[in-house]
């Protein structure tokens, strides 16, 4: 049974649940790569399936592949494991397991997990190119327990630019091989059954007309739809009104700017910012020739910013010449900002 966390994500992305509980029955050793914009749950779903992985007796190694990961891994993380194995069973081995390397340690492990019916499930949150280099010896070892089906299985997460050019190098063949897991806004569906988990975990009713609302403001932001249910949970006792909707409404998208779009945009280009601030003029999909007039470039010149927000999953194509955004509520953000003094140089 999921813990109460893992109800929650459940109902959001079951389809991204369901396919990692197929592994921890399965004989599945790929690794999962999990890519989405800041703010989609990437670290919501790994925390799943964390909790997920617990339920089935595996031990879990949860990582940000920050500089050091290799160190802490052998230093800290496997001893541990280790010990804690060791103590459960009451025996002991006359190998002083830190002194091992990486590969030496896991397979220690993998054999005292096969023997107790357990694996180990190892995630790096906030994956970049950077660690790969440093976390080599994992992978290499990694794709060698596929082919023995080893109880081990990766995980590894982060922003759609920064995976692709993890997956670029020749040497993460590895995690080249795995499967890709990328994050989108909420479907109505989801949006609801968020919603709706959320208010039966605490007990509350929820009217389908307040529901309905609180899908149409959210318009299926996952991080919105958290902030939205966590404001009326706390300051409603009874189901919401339209009225506390608005304001919950109001109060969620203030902390979004502030922690999700303000960041995101930081670290955009100004010719990247540029093309976003043409596009929020329209009230729907945007013609590339319109917003390459608006910012005094030409067409193949503006193609190449359309191409690198596509990339990033901050934008998609909506029908041949025209682009859309793939993020809910960054229009209006943008043109918010757009009060603020601003031009479309590049």
């Amino acid at each position: 049974m999921l813990t109460s966390m893992s109800a929650a994500q459940a109902a959001e992305r079951s389809s991204e649940l369901a396919i990692f509980t197929s592994r921890m029955t399965g004989e599945n050793r790929l690794p999962l790569v999990i890519t989405g914009p800041a703010g989609f749950g990437k670290t919501t779903v790994v925390t799943a399936f964390e909790d997920l992985a617990r339920t089935h007796n595996w031990r879990v190694i949860s990582e940000t592949a920050s500089k050091g990961a290799y160190s802490r891994l052998t230093g800290t993380y496997l001893p541990a494991l280790w010990d804690s194995l060791q103590d459960s069973s009451g025996s002991s081995s006359e190998k002083n397991f830190e002194t091992l390397c990486l590969t030496e340690q896991l397979e220690m492990l993998l054999d005292a997990l096969e023997e107790l019916g357990a694996g180990l499930l190892i995630t790096f949150d906030d994956f970049q190119k950077s660690s790969v280099k440093e976390l080599k010896e994992l992978f290499v070892f990694a794709e060698k327990t596929r082919e023995t089906n080893q109880p081990l299985q990766i995980v590894v997460a982060g922003r759609p630019t920064d995976m692709r050019d993890v997956l670029a190098q020749s040497k993460a063949s590895y995690l080249n091989a795995g499967e890709r897991v990328d994050l989108c806004s909420f479907n109505r569906e989801q949006t609801e059954a968020a919603f709706k988990e959320a208010y039966v975990r605490s007990n509350r009713d929820l009217a389908s007309d307040a529901l309905a609302m609180m899908c149409a403001v959210t318009k299926g932001h996952p991080h919105m739809v958290r902030l939205l249910s966590k404001f009326l949970l706390d300051s409603c006792v009874h189901p919401p009104t339209e009225h506390e909707i608005e304001q919950g409404a109001k109060a969620a998208t203030e902390v979004l700017d502030s922690t999700v779009f303000e960041p995101m945009l930081a670290e955009f280009s100004a010719g990247d910012r540029a093309f976003l601030e043409a596009m929020s003029v329209d009230d729907g999909p945007s013609k590339m020739s319109d917003i390459a007039a608006r910012l005094g470039k030409n067409p193949q010149y503006t193609g190449v910013y359309r191409n690198r927000l596509v990339e990033a999953h901050i934008i998609r194509a909506a029908s041949y010449g025209k682009v859309t955004f793939a993020i809910p509520h960054l229009r209006e953000y943008l043109r918010r900002k757009a009060e603020q003094p601003s031009d479309f140089n590049f």
